[in-house]
């Protein structure tokens, strides 16, 4: 089978204000720059209102954690955006795996990303969408990034120039339909 390298947008936010469809940035727990989650006690539901269905990560972040969001995004978040001013570098293992209710990823803000590791989308059931970045220098990216992602069935690599070094592992869409 072939993905088509097509999709529309998740809803990313030109400005840095906080759309009011996306969580607020007080939810997050940011470490110098290190996002490793939700902040510990954090009652998630009361977003639950309808209306808010997006992540949208802060430009402060440059790491996301090893598991940092694995099985713990709530089912009303359908959306994962990065800020437009994102200084992402890197998403560790497993951070959004078995994130059933993620339905489309943008990272087409994310032009410093370097790394993204294996299994980082691992089992998100409902994936549907993902946007890639503008990278111009080097990126590795690790296998069984969308493993059992079986709705996989848009990816947009956002107006890619070509990478100096791209170093893509095998099995990067393992049981994707």
């Amino acid at each position: 089978t072939s993905i088509p390298f097509t999709v529309s947008s998740c809803g990313s936010s030109s400005e840095d204000v906080i759309p009011s469809n996306a969580l607020p940035y007080g939810v997050y727990e940011i470490t110098n720059g290190i996002l490793s989650g939700f902040k510990p006690g954090i009652n998630l539901s009361v977003y639950d209102d309808g209306k808010c269905d997006t992540m949208l990560i802060p430009d402060e972040v440059t790491v996301v954690e090893h598991s940092a969001f694995l099985r713990k995004i709530p089912p009303f978040i359908s959306k994962l955006v990065f800020s437009e001013k994102s200084k992402l570098t890197r998403i560790n293992y497993c951070a959004f795996m078995e994130s059933s209710s993620l339905t489309c990823v943008d990272l087409s803000n994310c032009n410093n990303l370097e790394f993204l590791a294996s299994q980082v989308f691992e089992s998100c059931s409902a994936l549907t969408s993902v946007i890639l970045p503008n990278i111009s220098s080097t990126i590795t990216i690790r296998g069984w990034l969308f493993e059992n992602c079986s709705k996989l069935n848009n990816i947009k690599w956002n107006s890619w120039k070509g990478p100096e070094k791209t170093i893509i592992q095998e099995n990067m869409f393992q049981g994707v339909a």
